[in-house]
C-alpha cells in the first residue's frame, strides 16, 4: 500500500468535521450526498443492508413522535410529513456516517488508523488515560465490525458463534495491528484549515 497523501489523524479529524456537519445540513442536501456516495455501490448497499432494521425504525418512529399535518388526515394513528421528514434525514444521516467511516477505514487501513487515534489521543495521556489500550481496542473494534460488514452470509448469532469458536483454535489472525509511521506535513495543516472554513461556512449558513 503507498502512502497516503495526508496524514491519518488529519483525515479522520476533516471526518469528525463531516459529522458534525452532517448534522446540520437539511434534507435536501443529505440526499444530494447520497447521490454523490452512489459513486460507491457495494458498499452503499452493503451498508444499507446491514442497517436496514435501524435505518427504517429511525425514519417510521419519528412519524408517529414528532407533531405535524398527519399522512391520512382521516386516521388518528397517521404520521406526521414532518416526522417523515424527519426520521429521513436522520436515517440518511447515520447511513452516511457508517459509509464514510467504511471509506476511510478501506483507505487507510487499521495501522494508520491506530496511529491517527493515538495522534489525537495524546493530550489525554498526561491525564492517566491509557492511550495506547484504547486506541488498540477501538481499532480492533472497527477491524471486527470491517469484517463483519465484508462478509458475504448474512451475519446471525450462530454464524458469530462459529466465527469466535474458529478464532480461538486459529493462530493464523492474532488480535494484533501494525502501527505505522506518518510524519505530518504542511498539507495536512491546510487540510484542517480548509475543512474547518468549511465547517463555519456550513454553521453560518444554516443558522
Amino acid at each position: 500500500m503507498s502512502a497516503p497523501r495526508f496524514h491519518p489523524a488529519a483525515s479522520l479529524v476533516v471526518w469528525l468535521f463531516f459529522i458534525v456537519a452532517l448534522a446540520m445540513l437539511p434534507l435536501p442536501a443529505l440526499l444530494c450526498l447520497m447521490l454523490a456516495a452512489a459513486g460507491w455501490p457495494r458498499l452503499l448497499w452493503q451498508a444499507v443492508q446491514r442497517m436496514r432494521w435501524l435505518l427504517l425504525a429511525t425514519a417510521l418512529l419519528a412519524g408517529w413522535y414528532v407533531p405535524g399535518l398527519p399522512l391520512w388526515p382521516a386516521q388518528a394513528w397517521s404520521p406526521s410529513w414532518q416526522g417523515l421528514q424527519l426520521g429521513a434525514a436522520q436515517a440518511l444521516r447515520l447511513l452516511l456516517m457508517a459509509l464514510s467511516l467504511r471509506l476511510l477505514w478501506r483507505h487507510y487501513g487499521s495501522g494508520a488508523m491506530l496511529a491517527a487515534v493515538l495522534h489525537l489521543l495524546q493530550p489525554w495521556r498526561a491525564a492517566g488515560v491509557p492511550v495506547q489500550r484504547v486506541a488498540v481496542r477501538l481499532v480492533l473494534t472497527l477491524q471486527y465490525a470491517e469484517a463483519l460488514l465484508a462478509t458475504q452470509p448474512k451475519p446471525s448469532l450462530a454464524w458469530l458463534q462459529q466465527q469466535l469458536l474458529a478464532q480461538q483454535g486459529s493462530q493464523t489472525q492474532p488480535d494484533q495491528v501494525e502501527l505505522g509511521f506518518y510524519p505530518w506535513h504542511s498539507r495536512d495543516s491546510w487540510l484542517l484549515l480548509v475543512a474547518a472554513l468549511v465547517l463555519a461556512i456550513i454553521m453560518k449558513a444554516v443558522q
